[in-house]
């Protein structure tokens, strides 16, 4: 598994994830919009960890960092459109299962990405 997947990537992603979770359920109690910039701090915080963790592999070269950002932040931005549009709606019992689902596949998913390009890295420098 630590061959498809950066455990720390995806630890932290479950780990964010889960105060994602309840801050998007705290929005959807209320019914919100604004209230959705939360989730998007606490997922700069996970960005910005990951950025650090970069910062100290010194074979993982900027060339294929940034599009593993790339690819990582659009994914978010679909999530997170989805999120706004079609959650703000729904039942709380749906639409929290909607959100834990999404949640672990985007952590899996920027865990994936990570070492993905992490991997092809180390392979061409």
């Amino acid at each position: 598994m630590e061959r498809f997947f950066d455990m720390f990537v995806l630890k932290l992603g479950i780990c964010v994830n889960i105060l994602g979770v309840i801050f998007v359920l705290i929005v959807l109690n209320e019914k919100s919009r604004d209230s959705m910039l939360i989730v998007t701090y606490v997922s700069c915080l996970r960005n910005i960890l990951i950025f650090t963790r970069w910062i100290e592999d010194d074979r993982f070269v900027l060339k294929y960092y940034i599009p593993c950002v790339i690819a990582d932040f659009s994914l978010e931005m679909l999530i997170r459109i989805f999120m706004e549009t079609f959650l703000i709606n729904k039942e709380m019992k749906e639409a929290m299962w909607i959100v834990i689902i999404m949640g672990i596949g985007m952590s899996f998913a920027g865990a994936y990405f990570y070492q993905f390009f992490k991997l092809k890295s180390y392979k061409y420098n």
